[in-house]
């Protein structure tokens, strides 16, 4: 019998491709927004809303606590 269905299914993230890709994908969406937040801000600052600027950047902050957490740990 494979030792692997002994064991169970073990899924090394690390060495997977879509680990790095979801950091580069929540890195570069958190660039974007960095540019286009200044951009508004450039443009109308009084109709810039913080709250879902604040929402978004949270967002891809936790993506990337987590992910980071995981890497550093393992």
């Amino acid at each position: 019998m494979n030792s692997l269905a002994s064991e169970g299914l073990v899924i090394d993230w690390a060495e997977m491709p879509t680990y790095n890709t979801i950091m580069a994908v929540a890195v570069g969406a958190g660039l974007v927004g960095l540019v286009w937040l200044g951009r508004e801000l450039l443009r109308s600052p009084g109709d810039v809303v913080p709250e879902g600027w604040a929402l978004s950047f949270g967002v891809l902050g936790l993506v990337l606590t987590a992910t980071g957490l995981h890497m550093t740990l393992t």
